[in-house]
């Protein structure tokens, strides 16, 4: 799947004095990687807010963050299943 019309910016585990605040307050779909490897695909109309709930209940090195219109929840649902079903993120086994 391409996404070269969504923007992409990549993010260790946030913290709040993070230059990139701005693009994690967007909404979209954002990857969980561990070595190099998806764990975890989610959704949020928040990325920074999803990402700091997670930084302690999930071991993960990093996320890659795909910027999506919120305005259509449909659309991003429909991608977001596509993609878990694509990768089979481990930590996703519930929505396989």
């Amino acid at each position: 799947m391409k996404f070269d019309f969504i923007k992409r910016w990549v993010q260790k585990k946030p913290l709040h004095n993070s230059s990139n605040w701005k693009y994690f307050s967007k909404s979209g779909i954002y990857f969980l990687m561990k070595n190099n490897e998806c764990i975890y695909i989610g959704q949020s109309k928040n990325i920074l807010s999803r990402l700091n709930q997670h930084r302690y209940s999930k071991d993960y090195d990093y996320a890659l963050c795909y910027e999506l219109d919120s305005y259509n929840w449909t659309y991003v649902n429909k991608v977001e299943k596509k993609l878990i079903k694509h990768f089979k993120p481990i930590l996703n086994k519930n929505l396989l």
